[in-house]
């Protein structure tokens, strides 16, 4: 934005013209004016200039601000190549993942964080963005491609137990938050994971001591607290269920499954 209130500032030549009001109709967010204007007159802009840059990247913006993901990515495209942007790159990818071209999203990912597209980071990059859309098939696919290409990355492990869990696959969660934990042991959100997986397969003396190692990790997040509130209930473990769930609301005391679960545990306990 600054760079195009400077060109506007200083290109007194361009006051009359479609371009000059283009630009400055993208500058008050009239983005579907913005783009009346700027289409039939980019054109006759030079590849390159100041003029022609700020001009393809507010009509790629426009079009993306309006939701045409797919009429923004070829103007995105052209600012890329002509005047590289972190954040141009990064919108170019989420608005290529919008319209399902994901094999183009990773490329530019990969671009923008310096590895190559068949790597395994490139692959488990787009999946996370792809997490983050919830296109969780689209994203498992990235993720366990990521996996094949690199099994010792404990992050995409992990990624792909949360994404199971998730979609209601607890068994094939439990396998690969344990394959996180081989990879990086301390690594308190794959013992929560599991914790989490394993109470809801109701293997509750399993979940604890997951639970509870994912506690010990990282003591300072109510969700851990919860969910080891919830499997000492389970088995009518009613003091240690008090426990941790008062710490949990201690830490958030917004925490609706916490509150919920402690009034369970002190009826239950007859409290």
């Amino acid at each position: 934005m600054l760079a195009l209130m400077l060109l506007l500032q200083q290109s007194p030549a361009l006051i009359q013209s479609p371009v000059r009001d283009g630009l400055a109709e993208y500058g008050r967010k009239n983005y579907d004016h913005a783009v009346e204007l700027l289409l039939p007159a980019i054109p006759s802009l030079k590849p390159g200039t100041g003029a022609y840059n700020e001009s393809v990247l507010a009509l790629g913006q426009s079009y993306f601000l309006t939701g045409k993901f797919g009429d923004s990515i070829p103007w995105l495209e052209k600012r890329v190549e002509n005047k590289p942007r972190p954040e141009v790159e990064y919108m170019l990818v989420q608005a290529c993942l919008q319209v399902g071209q994901v094999d183009k999203a990773r490329a530019v990912l990969a671009k923008l964080y310096n590895t190559s597209p068949d790597s395994a980071a490139a692959w488990s990059l787009t999946g996370r963005m792809l997490v983050r859309l919830a296109r969780n098939k689209d994203a498992l696919q990235q993720l366990e491609r990521a996996a094949e290409i690199d099994p010792k990355h404990a992050d995409t492990w992990l990624m792909l137990g949360e994404l199971n869990h998730s979609m209601g696959q607890a068994e094939t969660a439990v396998k690969q938050f344990q394959t996180a934990i081989q990879l990086d042991p301390v690594s308190p959100a794959a013992w929560l994971g599991l914790g989490e997986a394993l109470s809801k397969l109701e293997r509750w003396t399993d979940a604890i001591p997951a639970l509870q190692k994912s506690i010990w990790l990282n003591p300072h997040i109510a969700p851990p607290y919860a969910a080891l509130g919830k499997a000492y209930l389970r088995v009518k473990s009613y003091p240690n269920a008090e426990t941790m769930l008062r710490k949990a609301l201690e830490l958030d005391p917004k925490n609706a499954t916490a509150s919920n679960l402690l009034q369970q545990t002190l009826r239950q306990a007859n409290r």
